[in-house]
């Protein structure tokens, strides 16, 4: 009888436990998208048509508070945001909150950026995480920005 209650003090332990360690990530995960949005806001559908509008091209990466491979991307998109402003618009999407993008534009898989023209017309996709090199070279090569623009 005996070793039955320790076994049920021991079972509440780390129910207990479990639980915390669950909140603590519930917390963890609202935590760490608030603080990408303070730098860079996540775009929804009608931020999209605005942009179509504004005469500048624009690149989007869809992406999701549990991809892992766009931590790298997430770091320098609001870079770009800023250094570019002016030239090229970037927005980040979460293929969970704005499915309407995700949808219309078929992604299945995130990253996935998508290059729009100043037309709003969508020229180019590329699925996986991208350097920002590789950024530079594709802004460069669909005309977004000159060659010596990248410095």
């Amino acid at each position: 009888m005996v070793s039955d209650l320790k076994w049920r003090s021991f079972s509440v332990k780390k129910f207990v436990g479990a639980i915390f360690v669950a909140m603590l990530m519930m917390m963890l995960s609202s935590i760490v998208p608030a603080l990408a949005s303070d730098t860079m806001p996540m775009s929804k559908m009608a931020d999209l048509n605005k942009a179509a509008k504004s005469g500048i091209p624009y690149i989007v990466m869809v992406t999701s508070d549990t991809c892992t491979t766009c931590k790298d991307m997430k770091v320098y998109f609001p870079q770009f945001y800023e250094k570019y402003a002016g030239k090229v618009t970037f927005m980040m999407a979460d293929s969970l909150r704005s499915r309407d993008i995700a949808a219309k534009f078929a992604v299945r898989v995130v990253p996935t950026t998508l290059f729009f023209d100043e037309y709003g017309d969508l020229v180019n996709s590329y699925v996986g995480a991208i350097t920002e090199d590789q950024m530079i070279n594709f802004m460069v090569d669909l005309g977004f920005i000159e060659d010596g623009q990248s410095n």
